[in-house]
C-alpha cells in the first residue's frame, strides 16, 4: 500500500510525536491512556511535580466552581499562567452565594487579581449577580452552552470539534496539563 507522507506528518504534528493518536493509527502501539480516561493519568501526575512558571505579563485569574450547601465545596482557584499551584486553592464548605461572592472579592484584594471565572450555571448565578452588584468585572461561564472555539487556538486542540462549552474546556485543559503546575491533590 502506498501511504502520504505529508498526511501523516500533518497528523503527527496536529496530534503530537508521542500522543495516543499517533501511537495508535500511526505506529501501531498500544496507547497509554485508558479508552475511558480523557485526562492522562500521566499527564496529571507530570502537572502535580512540574515546577510552577509564569511571566510577570500572565494575567492572574481566578476559577470559582460554586457549590453552596452540602457535601460539595465551592473553589477559588488562583491561576496565572501555566501556574496553577503557586497561590493554592481556596475551599469553602456551607457558603451561601452572598458569602462566597465576598471571599471572592477578598481573593481578588488580596493576589490583585485581573480576571474572574465564575460557573455561572444553577446557583452559580447568584454569585455572578453579587460579584457585578459589587461592581466587579466578572466572566459568567456556562458549561452547557456552545463552543465558542475561542480556546481552539491553543496547542493541542486545533481541529478538535466539542458539543459544548463544558467539553471544550476540558479539551483545552487537556492541553494546557502538558505544560502547566497544578497543585499535588489527590482528588484531582
Amino acid at each position: 500500500a502506498i501511504t502520504n507522507k505529508t498526511d501523516i506528518a500533518n497528523k503527527i504534528e496536529l496530534h503530537g510525536e508521542d500522543s495516543d493518536y499517533t501511537r495508535i493509527r500511526i505506529t501501531g502501539q498500544f496507547p497509554r491512556t485508558g479508552l475511558l480516561e480523557f485526562f492522562s493519568a500521566e499527564d496529571v501526575s507530570l502537572a502535580m511535580a512540574r515546577e510552577p512558571i509564569a511571566s510577570i505579563a500572565d494575567a492572574l485569574i481566578l476559577g470559582v466552581d460554586v457549590a453552596r450547601f452540602g457535601s460539595n465545596e465551592s473553589v477559588i482557584a488562583p491561576r496565572k499562567g501555566r501556574d496553577a499551584r503557586t497561590f493554592g486553592l481556596r475551599r469553602f464548605q456551607g457558603l451561601d452565594t452572598v458569602q462566597l461572592a465576598k471571599r471572592v472579592v477578598e481573593t481578588v484584594e488580596e493576589l490583585h487579581a485581573d480576571g474572574i471565572m465564575v460557573d455561572g450555571g444553577g446557583v452559580g448565578g447568584g454569585v455572578v449577580d453579587n460579584l457585578r452588584n459589587l461592581r466587579y468585572h466578572c466572566f459568567d461561564i456556562l458549561f452547557n452552552h456552545k463552543p465558542d472555539g475561542a480556546m481552539l487556538g491553543l496547542v493541542g486542540v486545533q481541529g478538535e470539534k466539542y458539543a459544548n462549552k463544558r467539553a471544550e474546556m476540558y479539551g483545552c485543559l487537556r492541553a494546557w496539563l502538558k505544560s502547566g503546575a497544578i497543585p499535588d491533590l489527590p482528588e484531582l
